[in-house]
């Protein structure tokens, strides 16, 4: 599961921010470092704005929840942490 993991990671977000533009967005941002939820919660502070998201419907990498069940983090799970607060 770790090339595949690492070919997505490697993928450009060109096509998915030009689909965004078409939309209309006026921000967006990838989900590496801080992650998906550290990165909408920066946004929503940011905005004055909420979001809900529909957690059964968010792709997840192979591999990943075995890795969580390990107690296999990023380095950056700490800062990921203390953004709860």
């Amino acid at each position: 599961w770790i090339a595949p993991a690492l070919r997505s990671m490697g993928m450009s977000n060109a096509p998915a921010a030009n689909i965004l533009l078409s939309h209309g967005a006026r921000a967006c941002t990838d989900v590496t470092g801080f992650g998906l939820c550290g990165h909408l919660l920066e946004m929503c502070r940011a905005s004055k704005r909420g979001a809900t998201l529909d957690l059964d419907e968010v792709p997840v990498l192979d591999g990943a929840i075995e890795c969580v069940e390990a107690k296999i983090f990023s380095s950056l799970a700490p800062a990921n942490m203390r953004l709860r607060r």
